[in-house]
């Protein structure tokens, strides 16, 4: 950025400051740095300064604004919390650590700059049909529930990326196709080319539908880091609430990448939300070359004849105040939380739970309740409303492409408890569906009392007397399944309606979460979106990226095994549903079963350092999976960050701080000739063996040191598991004759921070841990009862003085690259073990209770044992790593079994 262009912005600042302070409003938000910087881009943005969005993007003004904005593909820390330049390598301490992932298992987002966009109009017709409409077809009789239905346009935008555009040579190819196409639907969809009249019937006069061409002034993937509802209005040709005679609209909106835009609407008075996309599929098919197509049935005026409307009004419920949308995305494992929230487990036998959309309603419902009506009104009744599918309610039940309006609207009165929890709102909802049968249809089709009811409760609506909360869902319906011929596409979103009080359901373009877009009043809106209930609810994604800010080495990508370049490049999120019980995971735990509920093979890291799969269950439960690479951290680390994790999607402030200097305490070295990879192995078997409380009493009796009666040596847990496993290890695979021409080692993690002089803080992140090394001997029985005191000994040398040689010199590497050239020749062999029993991984509390059950997978060395405490704490599970002969051998040790409870398969 030049001079000139650099004291512009600097000016524009500072008038940007000078008209906040004059701005009460803008002052209440500026409660805090992040507020301040937020308010800042968004001003600047309504200036429509030529490129802003793209100076905002490129941080041309340091250090207000961050460049990064949010990316959906990852889990980015805070964008606007800057790395300061210092940070941007962490250094390794040690090149010498493996590069697989350590994974755990524990059972139980970033701000994006939201974008305004100009649209240019370059081009309107209107489109006819192909085929004239013959004349015995020119009046087209509006059903009752047409004509009761309201004269809005349904809006639809559907966004494909340029490169699904490949077979099209240019745009005018791509403009010529939806054209064309769009006319020969309407030689199917005749009614949709006429004009309504008069509340009874479209005159199908073939004037054509609305079309627009227009250009956008950005990128596609620009508006889609988080579109605003309001700005998708604009990819349509006209206001939603202009629909009094035209059936349909369309806009084909070319953005500057290539990408488009394709936005339709059609009006409420002539179709309902399937009826749409049974249109939308066929323009779609039809525009792919699609022979095969369905025409529509266009005769539901017979199945509910129209009658006169006298004292009804259609557009009761459209308003000209100011209606605010926002999108609310909720992913599977919210989504699956809010179910087990509102299961009726009255009937512990038969516990009933709700649909996603059941679960979804009854929570927006209770938080609008909460946020925006704290004392209920005993004048007013407040009622919840659900679109029901009149086709499969009909006898015989009618299919799918049946057009029109075939469709009614549940109305349940919810009751509220004392907490305004709503528990029982599921069943209510459910109940008021279920009312909505065959019999219902029939009075539907053949009496005036609907007609009245309706007319009774649009005056009681007028007058306040009824306050309506309306739900509508598009999920599972086809609506990511409109491929013109060049893809399917890639998000599809709505836009701000004319409805206050409304909520339309889609699902996620991943189909696993549920976008809901809901309509309020302004001032509705704006206690709505503060409810500290609703915003907890998405509390994982949003916490880890909160957390990120603290452990940003973490959203980074390792380089040549030298330092982490702290790019905020981002953590890979999954979500997953898995098809089975919580209870059946945890009954009988199969580690390599476990592995499936981590995002990757933990020795295919590459650069990654972190990674996270939330898995929700068909119950409801929830399992997170978390790799991590040991390549920047060790088990204490690993466990801080997750506490740190959960602290932060509790709401605690002051969470640990770690420290990331580990460099200047163990230097980088060069490290040619040895290999951090050496011991990573296939085919390993990892089997769990749960040791009881009395096992481990025996075990550690078993071990006891009796050289001195006075003075009885007991080993700890761990010394006693570590001496029988490896016995039993020996005895079953060396039938406990050991090979004098090989070396044998027992080795343990040490953790070091408690080892130096002085000693460091458990909030030092990193590889800050060694092996403690013991050469045991067996005695005439196969029995190791020197090993406890040779692994204590071994341990005692991990003190001050070790810590300085691992510090200074090159001594500790060379020992390094010996032993490794040993292990590979086969001179030694390596048994080893680390625990993770006393580490707080139990304490790790979202905000939904501490996890049922946490547990370890099957890992990538042979040799290996991990410790972990049980559920209760007074176990300890042992997760063994053997190769396939070894683990076969071993796990059918009788005396081992007579300690330990393996897991069954």
């Amino acid at each position: 950025m030049d001079t000139k262009t650099e004291k512009a912005w600097v000016k524009l600042v500072e008038e940007t400051i000078l008209e906040l302070l004059q701005d009460m409003d803008g002052i209440l938000k500026i409660t805090n740095r992040m507020s301040w910087i937020f308010y800042i881009g968004n001003w600047i943005a309504r200036r429509k300064l030529k490129k802003s969005y793209e100076y905002y993007n490129r941080m041309l003004w340091l250090p207000i604004l961050h460049k990064n904005i949010c990316d959906f593909k990852f889990i980015r820390r805070d964008p606007l919390k800057s790395v300061h330049r210092s940070q941007r390598k962490q250094m390794f301490s040690s090149q010498a650590t493996t590069t697989n992932d350590d994974g755990i298992l524990i059972l139980g987002s970033s701000v994006a700059w939201k974008m305004k966009v100009h649209i240019e109009v370059i081009h309107n017709e209107t489109i006819k049909p192909s085929s004239p409409t013959p004349h015995h077809l020119r009046h087209y009789k509006l059903s009752f529930l047409d004509q009761i239905s309201p004269p809005v346009f349904m809006p639809l935008v559907l966004f494909y990326p340029k490169e699904d555009c490949t077979n099209l040579t240019n745009s005018s190819e791509q403009s010529n196709r939806i054209k064309k196409s769009l006319s020969d639907a309407l030689t199917r969809f005749y009614p949709l080319a006429g004009r309504v009249k008069s509340n009874l019937y479209i005159d199908c006069n073939d004037e054509g539908v609305y079309y627009v061409e227009a250009n956008v002034d950005c990128q596609l993937h620009e508006f889609l880091e988080d579109p605003i509802p309001a700005e998708l209005n604009k990819f349509l040709p006209c206001a939603l609430d202009d629909g009094n005679e035209l059936p349909a609209i369309v806009q084909v909106t070319l953005f500057s990448c290539g990408g488009i835009a394709v936005g339709l609407g059609i009006s409420h008075k002539v179709a309902d939300g399937l009826s749409f996309f049974v249109f939308l599929n066929t323009w779609a098919a039809i525009a792919r070359g699609d022979s095969d197509i369905a025409s529509p049935r266009l005769d539901s005026a017979k199945l509910f004849p129209p009658k006169a409307l006298t004292g009804f009004e259609p557009r009761t419920g459209i308003v000209k105040e100011n209606i605010v949308a926002k999108r609310f995305v909720f992913d599977a494992s919210a989504i699956a939380a809010l179910r087990a929230k509102y299961t009726d487990n009255t009937s512990i036998e038969h516990a009933t739970r709700p649909t996603r959309i059941e679960a979804l309603s009854a929570f927006i419902w209770s938080r609008f309740m909460a946020s925006t009506q704290p004392k209920s009104d005993p004048n007013k009744i407040y009622t919840v409303l659900h679109a029901i599918n009149l086709r499969t309610r009909l006898d015989p039940p009618l299919p799918n492409n049946y057009f029109g309006n075939i469709s009614r609207i549940a109305i349940s009165v919810p009751s509220m408890d004392a907490d305004n929890r709503c528990s029982d709102i599921v069943n209510q909802v459910r109940n008021s569906i279920r009312d909505v049968n065959v019999d219902y249809v029939k009075k539907l089709q053949e009496s005036e009392g609907h007609l009245n009811f309706m007319k009774e409760r649009a005056a009681s609506i007028s007058k306040g007397e009824v306050v309506p909360f309306s739900f509508t869902s598009l999920c599972r319906f086809p609506i990511y399944e409109a491929d013109f011929g060049w893809g399917k596409p890639v998000w599809v979103g709505s836009a701000r309606l004319t409805f206050k009080n409304l909520v339309t359901f889609f699902d996620t373009n991943s189909g696993n979460g549920i976008e809901a877009w809901v309509n309020l009043k302004e001032k509705d809106m704006a206690k709505f979106e503060r409810d500290e209930e609703f915003l907890t609810l998405n509390r994982l994604k949003k916490s880890v990226s909160e957390t990120l800010t603290n452990f940003y080495p973490l959203a980074g990508r390792v380089k040549d095994n030298s330092f982490i370049n702290c790019n905020d490049e981002g953590v890979h999120y999954f979500e997953a549903q898995a098809k089975c019980q919580i209870s059946q995971v945890i009954q009988q735990p199969e580690p390599a079963q476990l592995n499936k509920l981590l995002p990757y093979e933990l020795d295919n890291v590459g650069e990654l350092v972190l990674a996270i799969q939330v898995n929700v269950f068909d119950c409801g439960g929830i399992a997170i999976g978390v790799c991590i690479s040991h390549k920047v951290a060790d088990a204490l680390s690993l466990a801080m960050f997750l506490n740190s994790w959960a602290a932060t999607a509790r709401g605690v402030s002051n969470t640990i701080c770690p420290r990331f200097d580990l460099a200047t305490l163990f230097p980088p070295r060069n490290i040619s000739g040895f290999k951090p990879s050496t011991g990573i192995m296939d085919k390993i078997v990892t089997k769990r063996f749960v040791f009881n409380a009395s096992m481990i009493a025996a075990l550690k009796a078993k071990y006891i040191d009796n050289a001195s009666v006075e003075c009885k040596r007991c080993p700890t847990r761990i010394e006693a598991l570590s001496a029988f496993i490896w016995s039993r290890f020996v005895a079953a695979t060396t039938q406990g004759k050991l090979d004098p021409e090989r070396l044998y080692t027992v080795l343990h993690a040490v953790n070091l921070r408690t080892r130096m002089d002085p000693p460091l803080s458990e909030c030092y992140f990193g590889n800050i841990s060694r092996f403690s090394i013991a050469t045991p001997c067996m005695d005439s029985k196969g029995e190791c009862h020197g090993l406890v005191n040779q692994m204590r000994d071994a341990i005692k040398t991990i003190d001050g003085e070790y810590v300085k040689k691992l510090q200074e010199g090159n001594g500790h590497l060379n020992f390094m690259k010996e032993r490794a050239e040993k292990i590979t020749k086969g001179d030694v062999l390596s048994f080893s073990f680390t625990s993770l029993c006393r580490f707080p991984l139990y304490e790790t509390n979202f905000g939904w209770g501490k996890p049922l059950w946490i547990g370890s997978c099957s890992l990538t060395f042979k040799n290996l044992v991990v410790f972990m405490n049980t559920a209760s704490g007074n176990g300890i599970e042992a997760w063994v790593n053997l190769k396939e002969a070894d683990m076969a051998t071993f796990e059918g040790d009788e005396e081992l079994l007579a300690f330990a409870t393996p897991t069954r398969y």
